[in-house]
């Protein structure tokens, strides 16, 4: 499952302040998801998130932000992070000198964002309910 996530790698890359992301995660939303049922696990449910916004430029030049992740449900209607360390997002952050932040350092920042997306409830409650979303 790498639809979403392969969205999100050809949105133009945005460079952001690590407060400037943080200000910007408040604002993001749910975008889309995709969502299967794992047949060897049993038949729990699995997907991606795409979460971001819209970021208005001057005139016609608008551009993406986004963060997408893999998920899975651990338990009937508990959604947990597929792989942590895969989250992709088309920001790159820059630290307090201007400079770009390391890859391993980047992935801590978007998991903290993912931490306070309120997604879970977000996807169970557009699978229907509690009921939809159990296997």
């Amino acid at each position: 499952m790498s639809i979403l996530s392969s969205t999100v790698s050809a949105w133009e890359p945005f460079e952001a302040s690590l407060l400037e992301w943080r200000r910007l995660c408040r604002q993001m939303g749910f975008l889309q998801s995709s969502q299967g049922v794992d047949a060897d696990r049993g038949h729990t449910h699995l997907g991606e998130v795409l979460w971001g916004m819209g970021l208005k430029g001057t005139g016609r030049d608008s551009r993406m932000l986004g963060v997408c992740w893999e998920w899975r449900e651990v338990l009937p209607n508990v959604l947990a992070l597929s792989n942590p360390l895969g989250i992709r997002s088309n920001v790159l952050l820059k630290d307090e000198r201007g400079e770009l932040v390391a890859p391993s350092k980047l992935v801590l920042h978007l998991n903290a964002a993912v931490s306070g997306f309120r997604w879970q409830t977000c996807l169970i409650r557009r699978a229907g309910g509690r009921r939809s979303m159990a296997a």
